[in-house]
């Protein structure tokens, strides 16, 4: 069992980025999360969020930011900021600059972005992820995982079939290596169930929910399940979460929901009792508390996505 979500990267979208000394770019507050890939050069960063100091970032290293906080990218601490009200500049991949020459004191940059409010893990991210090119392992994973994403993403418009479906699910391995490394980093990890995987009581109580969301959880299941008594399990379950059970139960549902719905094989009936909805009524009710759509009003709106990627 993995405690672990489902997790879906769909509308992402990666590029690269180029400039010349001196640069500044200031990334506004906004709903999309960002994967920083340093090809060359070096230059700081700086969040609104987290510690405040800047970081020198090296070629090599990789920065991810969760969204929702403004961001500043500069060549020197010296460099004057400008505000500026669009997001990072990204080229295609048609516009590639060569990877391998240094010409003066270029900064080149291999750029991901997805909507942050569609995938949980990456909504319970710390505000960013600096993984410096010392970060052996996960780092190595993540440049190898990365070198797959550029090679699909030159299929784009030829004759492979599903570049973008391989896209998606290779990003959706780096979001969980970027969780890997932020579990092993330092910091402060607020209220989220991600900083609930450091308990293992609460960690068996997610991996149960995630694994089988079918199931009638109470929180006295659970406790009993984890090895707790139902008080001290519901509390150290909020206190780390900031939910109880059932909030996140509810969410495991409607994740479980969305995917299967998103797949097309089965009825909304069908996929109402694999989320542990004995009544299709009840399942509309709650998908549409937790998504602001009804499951027939997002089924429909994903088959018109799907149409119009074909």
């Amino acid at each position: 069992m993995d405690s672990f979500p489902d997790i879906r990267m769909d509308g992402v979208s990666y590029g690269f980025a180029e400039f010349d000394r001196p640069w500044c770019v200031v990334v506004p507050p906004n709903d999309s999360a960002y994967l920083y890939v340093l090809r060359s050069g070096d230059c700081w960063f700086q969040s609104s969020e987290g510690p405040r100091e800047s970081i020198h970032v090296r070629a090599g290293s990789i920065v991810g930011v969760a969204g929702g906080q403004r961001v500043v990218w500069r060549d020197s601490l010296e460099t004057p900021l400008v505000e500026t009200e669009t997001l990072f500049p990204m080229l295609g991949f048609e516009d590639e600059i060569p990877r391998l020459t240094e010409v003066g004191h270029k900064t080149r940059f291999m750029v991901g972005r997805v909507a942050r409010s569609t995938n949980l893990l990456i909504a319970m991210l710390p505000p960013f992820i600096y993984a410096s090119p010392e970060v052996r392992g996960s780092l190595d994973r993540l440049n190898q995982t990365l070198q797959l994403i550029e090679t699909e993403m030159r299929l784009e418009g030829g004759s492979e079939v599903g570049p973008q479906s391989i896209v998606r699910r290779l990003s959706e391995i780096i979001a969980i290596e970027l969780a890997r490394i932020a579990l092993k980093q330092e910091g402060d990890w607020g209220n989220n169930w991600l900083a609930g995987l450091k308990d293992r009581y609460v960690t068996r109580a997610l991996t149960l929910m995630n694994a089988q969301p079918e199931e009638n959880w109470t929180v006295q299941s659970l406790a009993t399940e984890v090895g707790l008594g139902r008080s001290a399990f519901a509390d150290r379950f909020g206190r780390l979460v900031g939910e109880g059970p059932a909030a996140f139960l509810l969410k495991v549902r409607m994740r479980k929901a969305s995917a299967l719905i998103r797949e097309g094989r089965l009825s909304l009936k069908e996929i109402a009792a694999q989320v542990g909805y004995q009544s299709e009524a009840a399942f509309n009710r709650a998908f549409a508390r937790q998504t602001g759509e009804t499951p027939g009003r997002y089924r429909e709106r994903v088959r018109r996505e799907l149409s119009s990627d074909a």
